[in-house]
């Protein structure tokens, strides 16, 4: 229909429409060559135009100038608020949104756009890997249906599309919001009250393995990322309070002291637990962790 309220042109004018919505999916919406009904796609000299992706909107918030100095600074709203997509920056400039209905938000967004599996306890294997991959940074295998939908309904970034449309390389931004969503629905219920989810979501990413949807890395890394997470989300667990979990929007993005994190990843023993204390828990020297996500660097970071 808009096509035919456009002014027609002599030569070589045409109007072009780019399309940047993934309320469905990336083959609706680009078939690939050999799917796409067009005639004129296979019969026309100059083909279809190459796919769009990478669109460079992470991170626009983050000011050089004011930046987050300590631990304690990024477990505010008005700092890792800014990190990510521009959407979660947008509301915390508002300054009227609570940071408890963004991570509601952000819940509702990566469970597929509604908070009712939440509140059933029920999740699809999809919701389920939406959930895990925001933590675990999973690779999905770029030609499968699970890439495709995993970016229309759930969440999950687009890094490239090969120029015939057929496959499709995609990941989860490091987003502090997406994250504490993420672990949210891991260990809590629609009632505030604590439960264990991880049963549920390892069996949908053990399927996925199986059937190699899921890459597990060449030396097991998937596994070490997931006993340091369970160790993180004990850590946290144990710091938070029941009565501030309605009115905190961060509860996995603390600040962990190393000692506890440690003790609870390895089951030290009292000889080992003294020695870490000496060295790493007096009050003028303690060492704490914080993380997003637990990355196996390949590179020396610059400072």
């Amino acid at each position: 229909r808009a096509l035919q309220i456009f002014p027609h042109y002599q030569g070589t004018c045409c109007p072009i429409t780019v399309l940047t919505d993934t309320s469905s999916k990336i083959s609706n919406l680009a078939p690939s060559k050999k799917s796409d009904p067009s005639f004129r796609v296979t019969n026309m000299p100059n083909g279809i135009f190459p796919p769009f992706y990478l669109l460079a909107n992470v991170d626009i918030w983050v000011k050089n100038d004011d930046l987050p100095q300590t631990l304690a600074d990024m477990q505010k709203e008005k700092y890792y608020m800014r990190y990510g997509r521009p959407h979660w920056g947008a509301l915390e400039k508002q300054r009227t949104v609570r940071a408890v209905d963004v991570r509601l938000l952000a819940m509702a967004k990566i469970l597929g756009g509604s908070l009712h599996a939440f509140e059933s306890g029920v999740f699809t294997a999809d919701m389920s890997l939406a959930i895990l991959g925001v933590r675990l940074c999973i690779d999905v295998a770029p030609q499968s249906r699970l890439s495709h939908d995993l970016v229309a309904q759930h969440m999950r970034a687009m890094y490239f599309i090969s120029p015939d449309r057929d496959s499709a390389i995609t990941g989860y931004f490091s987003e502090p919001v997406l994250v504490e969503a993420a672990a949210y629905l891991t260990n809590f219920n629609s009632a505030f009250e604590r439960t264990n989810r991880w049963k549920i979501l390892l069996e949908a990413l053990v399927g996925s393995l199986r059937n190699g949807i899921v890459d597990a890395g060449f030396r097991g890394e998937l596994t070490g990322r997931i006993l340091l997470l369970l160790a993180w989300d004990i850590c946290c667990l144990e710091n938070t309070f029941k009565s501030s979990l309605e009115h905190t929007g961060c509860i996995f993005l603390s600040a962990v002291p190393l000692v506890q994190f440690l003790e609870t990843l390895l089951h030290l023993d009292e000889a080992q637990k003294r020695t870490l204390n000496e060295r790493f828990g007096k009050p003028e020297g303690k060492a704490w962790v914080r993380c997003s996500h637990f990355i196996k660097l390949n590179y020396a970071p610059n400072n």
